[in-house]
């Protein structure tokens, strides 16, 4: 099986993990590019996201789970689009909230070591 293959075959979203500037979104650009995946900057599409779902009573700041819900519904209603994220910003019960909705994410964790 080629490595498109195994980035794809039966997955419907991967999260690239690790520490602030490590590269994240630089590693989940290129294997975008190079594999043909959906790449989700996750802080620009929570900006797009929070025109589309914030409602007045939510003030300057929109529930986690309303983005949850926008980015499952996202990944649900393309199936046949295999989505990579450059991080998801979530602990405790709001990643499990994230992953009853959305489902387990494939991962990729960059974990720096000092030299």
């Amino acid at each position: 099986m080629t490595l498109k293959e195994e980035l794809t075959n039966q997955i419907e979203y991967w999260v690239i993990g690790g520490p602030g500037t490590c590269g994240k979104t630089s590693i989940a650009k290129y294997i975008a590019s190079e594999f043909g995946l959906k790449l989700v900057e996750y802080d620009i599409e929570t900006a797009t996201a929070k025109e589309k779902i914030a409602s007045p009573e939510d003030g300057d700041e929109v529930p986690a789970k309303k983005y949850i819900a926008y980015f499952a519904n996202m990944i649900k209603q393309n199936p046949q689009t295999v989505y990579i994220f450059d991080n998801i910003p979530y602990q405790g019960a709001d990643l499990q909230l994230w992953i009853s909705e959305a489902g387990c994410p494939n991962v990729i964790n960059l974990k720096l070591e000092p030299t």
